[in-house]
């Protein structure tokens, strides 16, 4: 089988699997249990929660573990909707249209005020819009994704940060890194005006069912728990943690090295772009892969049913998508690049290749080779 599709969920190796579980097989206990087994199964989650807090340039205290990132965008939301409605009030928040739903979901709440800013053709969000939204009202929230995961877009969110904390200095900044985390550099993060971000295991090549929070201290401190009735995670999520996935994640984290990752997908990615340029009268790139991640294309077919496409690589063991997983279940033109401009025809004529460091340039071969079949 060759996959693409890493950006729905990038599976493990064999060698992972074989690590992960043989260090849990000598410290699987209760983290919480008093006794030496659980003390053991403790220093371990808490060494899991340093090693990708160093991923960050933070330390442990700054990482929440959850279920997932989708849990994470959540959490950091709820406080926000809880005090909202004991204080009864709307709270001005400022999102994207490219959030993800587990962010826009929440922010559309009729809890909140929301601002969704505008962008610009090439996808970015319009500066002169931003500025409007901050000059409109005090925003006490504000979204924003890092790269996406539909398309590679990359935001600038530590310059927007610097920005809107010159304005807004007490307004709370959340960053979606999911699609970042080990493609592009975050070890400054911490030092940037980021209030919290989202990440999530599976998204490159940890176990699934695992995500965390990065929240800064100050933060930290106003975050209500959604789930009640223990210690766990600083009292701010109940409940015995998944401490395999913890391993896992720590053992994705210690490989993290952004540059290695580029080097190694950049190639294929040029092999792909190559091919679409001989071949623009089938073809075209819905985001110029200069503003976004060497590990995402997001193409325009113009000439073929996106049905018919995606049979044709599935006889062909060829695995890939056509939008975000989260949206798949849902029918029509992908609403990420309808957002971005894009007509209907050409939001539901699209696929998306998301590449990661262990796909080869053998498999890319094939894949073009089944382009020109297609053709």
């Amino acid at each position: 089988m060759i996959y693409f599709d890493h950006n729905a969920s990038s599976p493990p190796t064999r060698d992972h699997y074989k690590k992960v579980l043989s260090i849990l097989a000598e410290l699987d206990a209760n983290p919480s249990s008093i006794h030496k087994a659980g003390r053991r199964a403790k220093l371990a989650l808490e060494e899991s929660r340093s090693s990708i807090a160093e991923s960050l340039g933070a330390k442990e205290k700054n990482i929440l573990f959850v279920s997932s990132a989708s849990e994470a965008n959540n959490l950091i939301l709820y406080s926000y909707k809880i005090s909202a409605l004991k204080e009864e009030r709307r709270p001005y928040v400022i999102g994207t249209l490219l959030d993800h739903p587990s962010l826009k979901a929440p922010l559309s709440s009729s809890v909140f005020e929301l601002r969704l800013l505008s962008l610009q053709k090439s996808g970015e969000v319009d500066r002169e819009d931003l500025e409007e939204a901050l000059s409109h009202k005090k925003p006490e929230f504000i979204s924003l994704t890092y790269v996406n995961g539909e398309t590679g877009l990359i935001t600038p969110v530590k310059e927007l940060a610097a920005i809107i904390k010159s304005k807004h200095p007490d307004c709370h900044i959340h960053a979606d890194c999911v699609q970042a985390l080990g493609k592009i550099d975050l070890k400054d993060l911490h030092n940037s005006h980021v209030d919290s971000a989202s990440f999530s295991a599976h998204k490159l090549g940890g176990l699934k069912g695992i995500g965390c929070l990065y929240v800064k201290e100050k933060a930290k401190k106003k975050i209500l728990p959604m789930i009640e009735g223990g210690s766990h995670e600083d009292f701010l999520r109940a409940g015995t943690e998944n401490l395999i996935g913890a391993i896992s994640f720590s053992e994705i984290a210690k490989e993290i090295d952004p540059l290695m990752f580029q080097k190694k997908v950049k190639p294929l990615q040029e092999k792909i772009l190559s091919f679409l340029n001989e071949h623009r009268d089938n073809f075209d790139i819905n985001i110029d892969p200069s503003c976004s991640s060497v590990h995402t294309l997001s193409l325009y077919m113009k000439n073929i049913s996106l049905e018919k496409a995606l049979l044709h690589f599935e006889r062909r063991d060829i695995m890939l998508s056509t939008k975000s997983a989260c949206s798949s279940g849902i029918s029509g033109p992908s609403e990420t690049l309808k957002a971005l401009g894009f007509d209907d025809h050409r939001a539901a004529h699209s696929l998306r290749i998301s590449l990661s460091k262990n796909n080869t340039m053998e498999e890319i071969g094939i894949f073009l080779n089944a382009l020109k079949d297609l053709i």
